[in-house]
């Protein structure tokens, strides 16, 4: 994840709600039930309406007996709830919390629920993180800067929506003939409809939290590539609009020396493809697993390398390795933005990285303290 304004007030959001966390006691969905698979069927055909419908399969272990299942799903529309497809009538649902009754289950059972939902997807109220439809795209950013929790997987599929709970993911996205939406993963198969629309079926192999599952729906090409990683061949896909390939062919550059360095510091690339999709948010970007949303704007030739080379490296730090709670996330944003300074190094030479470890850390001390109205910690700041 990358803002435009300094990462402490990233930090400050994150340590804000972990402190609030710590002094609750509050158990996670994710204590009781373990999701192994979610499979996401979404109709995102008419943009301009601003909605989505469709049902999400969840594939659920107990981790302990219980007669319930508690879901995270946020002021969206729920049509109907079936577990191993029996209709549940008896469910309540608060616009935050989806309660769904169950016979008695244990660690050794595993059921299939399923829901049936719709409407329109919220954005955080910070307008940093959720669900957008601007200039002819659709597209989520995973993480809610004001919202709690911050995981944000909830404002469009029902989920255990922390950063505990991994699971593997198939995504079934009808769009427009027009259009054409990108997941995280490989793209497994287009499916052509008889009513003209377009279902693409992509799954993700490797398990994520939700806050790193995707989509983007836009008239989307791709710009391909093949990085020669420790393991063997890795695919390269950027995608963008047609008018936008050459800027995006001219800003990625330096994508496979980044990914070069990366190997070298920190070991192979495990994910099967390496992936950025252009989107119109011009406030940062957001390190979805293979599948990293990026602004557009920032497609401008080398100016931005930074930003892209900070959230290729979250795939080592944050998406491989996930912090447990937020206060833990300065981990992953210091991690990410100190390997902005490794690729500078490794691409422009040891006085760059000197050159720009100097200007961070003057500015640090410059403003941090200024943006966060006094000087904290990164973890356990008190409301």
């Amino acid at each position: 994840m990358y803002l435009k304004t300094v990462l402490v007030f990233f930090l400050f959001y994150f340590s804000n709600y972990c402190f609030s966390q710590n002094n609750k006691n509050t158990s996670l969905h994710s204590d009781f039930i373990d999701v192994l698979h979610y499979t996401i069927h979404l109709n995102i055909t008419d943009i301009s309406s601003e909605t989505i419908s469709g049902n999400t399969i969840l594939r659920i272990v107990p981790k302990q007996n219980i007669n319930e299942i508690n879901l995270d799903l946020q002021n969206l529309n729920v049509d109907s709830v079936k577990i191993n497809d029996e209709l549940i009538v008896n469910y309540i649902y608060n616009d935050t919390i989806l309660n769904i009754p169950t016979e008695q289950l244990s660690v050794n059972d595993t059921v299939n629920v399923n829901i049936f939902y719709n409407g329109h997807p919220q954005q955080d109220p910070s307008t940093w993180g959720g669900f957008y439809f601007q200039n002819g795209y659709a597209f989520n950013l995973g993480v809610g800067m004001q919202d709690n929790p911050h995981s944000y997987g909830r404002i469009w599929y029902p989920c255990v929506d922390d950063f505990i709970d991994k699971a593997t993911y198939d995504f079934y996205i009808t769009t427009s003939e027009e259009n054409k939406a990108v997941c995280c993963g490989t793209l497994m198969e287009t499916l052509n409809n008889e009513n003209g629309n377009i279902t693409y079926h992509w799954n993700l192999r490797d398990e994520i939290p939700t806050y790193l599952s995707s989509v983007a729906v836009a008239p989307y090409i791709s710009v391909d590539g093949i990085f020669n990683g420790m393991n063997g061949e890795i695919p390269t896909y950027i995608y963008v609009k047609q008018q936008d390939s050459m800027s995006a062919v001219n800003s990625f550059v330096n994508l496979n020396p980044t990914l070069d360095a990366y190997e070298n510091c920190f070991g192979p690339y495990i994910w099967e493809r390496v992936g950025y999709v252009a989107v119109p948010f011009n406030s940062g970007a957001m390190e979805h697993a293979t599948n990293i949303a990026y602004p557009r704007a920032a497609m401008n030739g080398l100016s931005n390398e930074t930003l892209m080379a900070h959230e290729l490296s979250h795939h080592w730090f944050g998406n491989l390795v996930t912090c447990k709670t937020p206060e833990d996330m300065w981990l992953n944003e210091g991690w990410a933005s100190y390997c902005e300074a490794i690729f500078k190094e490794f691409i422009y030479g040891n006085y760059e990285f000197k050159k720009y470890v100097r200007k961070n850390h003057k500015e640090v001390l410059r403003a941090a303290h200024i943006i966060d109205n006094g000087f904290r910690a990164v973890s356990g700041v008190p409301q």
